[in-house]
């Protein structure tokens, strides 16, 4: 057949009429492409050219339809040329705009019209019309659309405010959840971003090279370990995109300028240090020189970064006067709404932690985003109204225009909080959670729980074999949400799996509106201080099981194909003591009676049991080409194994659920333990181990 492209829609027809026998009518074909009669009777002369080089012939009755003519051997070849032809890209309007801005975004030389009708597959009055459309668009980032007969169409403005459009564009077109999801695909199975792109964001990523991409997560890995410098997910991929724009740019000679004062006042920042040694970094990866300005808009960057782990941050206001402003939206918000928030420590925190990067990014005078921003508009608009009276004590600090995207995130961060007011006052349950060694699924458990119900406080997370009747009754639990079955329970045992899937919530939804709680005002979820030297004595046995873990860890790396069965007997002699070398492979296999555990996602199988070894254990496997669980519908890329002894504290199992929550919540660990190194698994490990110690001390000694 001819190797030109075909229309998506020309295509289908001719493999619709291969497989229909008989006669068809028009309006059968149109109905199946959702698209008008019309329309299919203009594609038939080109459907008759095509099919007349395989001596076949469309054969139309009037009142009866169309048929396909040709010997059966022709029909064959038909269908089988058909169904692999490559088809020709056609693009719907807003598609074309949004095809259009990226590639005049690419590269400031003039294209000619021709060149983009012929790309978009339409005629250039087509590609005139869209342009005209775009100007707006172009002129509220402050650049300009120039259009010059015989030179062709290109955009001019400061280099800053085209890198900020370049991003606008991207985040416009692709919502920050999306925007993480591709790239952890892309970064963790190594696929060409291209590939996802088409499919995904028509192009949209394209403005980003993979290549540097990929090269510039290993440059951030190593700074995030030497500098304890840890950003979330939609951070860390935020500075990817930032950082390899910046790099692409400079590439292009394209330099970036700041007021010399503004840079001085950067420079004394932790910020500043930090993107030294990011700069550093890059210069040797990509063997270029980064300028002391792109230093400063790295920093800027940095600086704007909304994210629950890096707290280090230097905000253009200290701390205390963020805790003044924040207090003052408080106080007015709760004089405008009469509920009581002033002592809602939640929401304070919130705000502070919030309006220090908010602050920066408005006095640096970078876009506020917010993907949420028409829903709230639209669904919330008191609740928008009473966030503008809020946002009064910001207008001294950052000038009199607040975007409505700022205003959206404090209406959020209040109607969480009136939320909550609203909700003190119902029934609360008191539950604890569930699973065989109260260690692995039961914290995937726990994590699902809290995000999916309000009105459930999760009090304690147990073993299912060794149930204590008697530490229930005290805890005042309601009922117990559990991974396997409890015969004879003292309490109702709701039974779900460890991932909490929508029939699971539907069982525990049905089942809390006949349920009675015996606690119907929710305790305070600081407990009663401990006496200081029991304080200390926890303190030393999770120091220690941390020191356990971190000491004793196992890496395993297979490059050959090995069989689940085979990879937990591996696993099992490696974490079991001198004396023991089935102890742990058999505790395992017990644990494993009950169901195995998976973070289908990150492509995880997780194996966790109390054995008797003397100390806990940690040992991840990862395999080179995966390996196959018959109770799993993909095919993983690695198992982790947490094992803790038989009668060891309980600080024990609280330590390795929460490598067990990091693994569920944060995609970047995840993502390390399937494609970093031994040394990279140890790092993220520390930082995570690090973390959930100096909350034990923060909760235990203050």
């Amino acid at each position: 057949m001819n190797k030109g492209e075909i229309s998506p829609r020309v295509k289908s027809i001719i493999l619709i009429l291969c497989a229909q026998k008989n006669f068809m009518t028009i309006r059968a074909i149109a109905v199946k492409l959702s698209v008008s009669t019309k329309t299919v009777i203009r594609d038939l002369p080109e459907i008759e050219k095509l099919i007349g080089k395989y001596h076949a012939h469309l054969d139309k009755k009037q009142g009866v339809g169309i048929c396909l003519q040709g010997s059966e051997d022709v029909l064959i070849r038909i269908k089988a040329a058909f169904d692999t032809a490559p088809e020709k890209l056609i693009y719907q309007p807003k598609e074309r705009s949004t095809f259009l801005t990226a590639r005049l975004l690419q590269n400031q030389a003039p294209i000619k019209l021709f060149e983009l009708s012929t790309e978009l597959n339409v005629a250039e009055s087509t590609i005139s019309s869209d342009l005209d459309k775009l100007e707006d668009w172009f002129i509220k980032h402050k650049l300009i659309l120039i259009r010059k007969p015989g030179l062709g169409v290109y955009v001019s403005g400061s280099e800053k405010n085209i890198r900020k459009a370049i991003l606008h564009c991207i985040y416009e077109n692709i919502d920050e959840k999306s925007l993480v999801s591709i790239l952890h695909d892309t970064l963790s199975r190594k696929h060409d971003v291209k590939n996802l792109v088409d499919q995904s964001s028509q192009r949209l990523l394209n403005l980003v090279d993979t290549h540097v991409l990929h090269r510039l997560e290993t440059v951030l890995r190593q700074i995030e370990t030497k500098d304890s410098f840890k950003l979330s997910d939609n951070a860390y991929v935020g500075l990817l995109i930032h950082l390899a724009l910046a790099i692409q740019r400079m590439g292009q000679n394209e330099k970036i300028s700041f007021d010399d004062s503004f840079l001085k006042q950067l420079s004394g920042k932790k910020e500043f240090t930090i993107s030294k040694q990011i700069a550093l970094s890059i210069e040797k990866m990509f063997s270029i020189s980064v300028p002391r300005e792109e230093i400063g808009y790295i920093a800027m960057h940095l600086l704007g970064t909304r994210n629950e782990y890096y707290t280090g941050s230097t905000p253009f206001i200290p701390n205390f006067q963020l805790v003044q402003l924040a207090k003052k939206i408080i106080k007015t918000a709760q004089a405008e709404t009469g509920q009581k928030l002033e002592n809602n420590e939640k929401l304070l925190i919130g705000l502070v932690n919030h309006l220090g990067p908010s602050i920066s990014r408005l006095k640096m005078g970078m876009e506020i985003r917010n993907p949420l921003l028409s829903d709230i508009k639209k669904d919330y608009a008191q609740l928008m109204q009473l966030s503008r009276i809020c946002c009064t004590p910001l207008y001294k600090i950052v000038g009199p225009h607040i975007p409505d995207s700022e205003v959206a995130y404090i209406a959020m961060h209040l109607g969480a909080a009136l939320e909550d007011t609203k909700h003190t006052s119902q029934t609360k349950y008191h539950v604890a959670i569930a699973c065989p060694t109260g260690l692995g699924s039961s914290k995937l458990l726990a994590s699902r729980i809290k995000h999916e119900f309000n009105r459930i406080h999760i009090v304690d997370i147990i073993s299912a074999l060794r149930l204590d009747s008697n530490k229930l009754s005290k805890e005042n639990i309601d009922f117990i949400i559990s991974t396997v079955p409890i015969p004879d329970a003292s309490l109702p045992v709701l039974v779900v799996n460890a991932l909490l899937r929508s029939e699971d919530i539907h069982s525990i939804n049905k089942f809390l509106l006949v349920c009675k709680s015996s606690s119907k005002n929710i305790r305070s979820a600081s407990k009663e201080q401990l006496p200081f030297q029991d304080a200390l004595l926890q303190l030393t046995h999770y120091q220690t099981a941390i020191f356990d873990i971190l000491n004793k860890f196992i890496f395993i790396d297979e490059t050959g194909p090995i069989h689940v069965n085979d990879l937990i007997k591996k696993i099992g002699s490696l974490l079991s003591d001198d004396n023991a070398d089935d102890a742990v492979t058999q505790a395992i296999w017990e644990r494993e009676k009950y169901g195995s555990t998976f973070l289908y996602d990150q492509k995880i199988m997780l194996l966790h049991c109390r054995a008797p070894v003397s100390s806990s254990r940690l040992s991840i496997a990862r395999i080179e080409n995966g390996f196959s669980h018959t109770d799993a519908s993909v095919k993983l890329t690695a198992a982790v194994a947490l094992v803790i002894p038989i009668n060891g504290y309980q600080e024990n199992a609280e330590t390795m659920g929460a490598i067990t929550e990091a693994m569920a919540e944060n995609w970047l660990f995840s993502s390390t333990i399937t494609n970093g190194t031994k040394n990279d698994i140890l790092k993220a490990l520390e930082t995570i181990l690090k973390s959930f110690l100096q909350k034990k001390i923060n909760l235990l000694l203050t």
